[in-house]
C-alpha cells in the first residue's frame, strides 16, 4: 500500500487486510505496536491476527481517534508479518498439554525489561517460590515502594497482553483439568503435568502456580499450605484473596 495515500483514499479503501495463513493464529499483542493501534484492535475484539481479515482501512479510519497514521502502521505491521519477521512468536497448538503454560510464561517474561523482570521475579518468588512484600523488594533494589507496585502491576498487564490467545487456550485447558479432578491447581499437579510433557521449568513451580492465579483469577490455586478455595467464575481475585494464598 502506498504510504502517501491521502486520508480520503484510506476511507474509500474497503478491501480487507490480507494475513498469511501461517499467521492467522498469531497473538497480535505480542507484536510491536503503538498503544493506539493496540487499543483499537482490542475494541474491535481482535484475538488472533487472522481476525484482521474482517477489516479494511475504511474500518480503521472510522474508528474513534484513529486515522491515516494508524492505517499506515497496521499496513507496515502486516507487511513484516508477510515477510516472516515475526514467525518466531510463540504459538500454542489447538489442544496443548496444560504443562505448556510454563513454556509460554517463560517466553513472554523474556519481553520484560531486565530490571523490571528482576523486580517481578523477586516479588512473586521466581527462584525459591517465596514471595516478598513490596517493602522488601523496594529495600533490596533501593527504590520506592510505589515504584515496585507500579512495576508489578504494569508487568502483569504486559505479560497478559503478550500471552494473548495462547494464555486463553491454556487457561481453559487448565480449568477443565482442574474441574475434572475437582482439585485446585497445585505445585504437585503442575509438576506432574511437566513431567508428563518432558518440560523443565526455569523457575520454582510455586512461582508458576502463583502467576497462573494472578493472570487468571477464575482458576483456583493452592500452594505453600494455604487453604484451597474455589473462585467463582468471572470473579476478580482481591488483595484479600492474594494475602490468604501467599505464605
Amino acid at each position: 500500500m502506498n504510504s502517501r495515500m491521502k486520508a480520503a483514499e484510506y476511507l474509500a479503501d474497503t478491501k480487507t487486510y490480507v494475513v498469511p495463513p501461517r499467521a492467522w493464529n498469531y497473538n497480535p499483542y505480542a507484536l510491536p505496536m503503538s498503544v493506539r493501534l493496540m487499543k483499537m484492535l482490542r475494541e474491535k475484539n481482535v484475538e488472533r491476527l487472522g481476525d484482521l481479515r474482517r477489516f479494511a482501512p475504511h474500518d480503521v479510519m472510522l474508528h474513534h481517534n484513529c486515522g491515516r497514521a494508524t492505517c499506515k502502521e497496521l499496513a507496515r505491521l502486516l507487511q513484516k508479518v508477510s515477510d516472516g519477521k515475526y514467525d518466531r512468536v510463540y504459538q500454542v497448538g489447538e489442544n496443548p498439554e496444560p504443562g505448556e503454560i510454563v513454556k509460554l510464561i517463560d517466553q513472554v517474561l523474556k519481553k520484560l525489561p531486565a530490571k523490571k523482570r528482576s523486580i517481578f521475579f523477586r516479588y512473586y518468588g521466581a527462584e525459591e517460590g517465596v514471595s516478598c512484600t513490596l517493602e522488601d523488594v523496594a529495600s533490596e533494589f533501593d527504590v520506592r515502594k510505589a515504584y515496585v507496585g507500579a512495576v508489578v502491576s504494569q508487568s502483569v498487564e504486559r505479560v497478559s497482553q503478550y500471552g494473548g490467545v495462547g494464555f486463553k487456550v491454556l487457561f481453559e485447558n487448565i480449568s477443565a483439568h482442574c474441574s475434572e479432578k475437582s482439585s485446585p491447581l497445585t505445585p504437585e499437579l503442575l509438576s506432574t503435568w511437566l513431567e508428563q510433557s518432558g518440560i523443565r521449568p526455569r523457575h520454582s513451580v510455586v512461582f508458576y502456580v502463583r502467576l497462573v492465579g494472578v493472570l487468571c483469577p477464575e482458576i483456583p490455586v493452592w500452594y505453600d499450605g494455604a487453604t484451597p478455595r474455589t473462585m467463582r467464575a468471572g470473579r476478580k481475585r482481591t488483595a484479600k484473596d492474594e494475602r490468604a494464598l501467599c505464605p
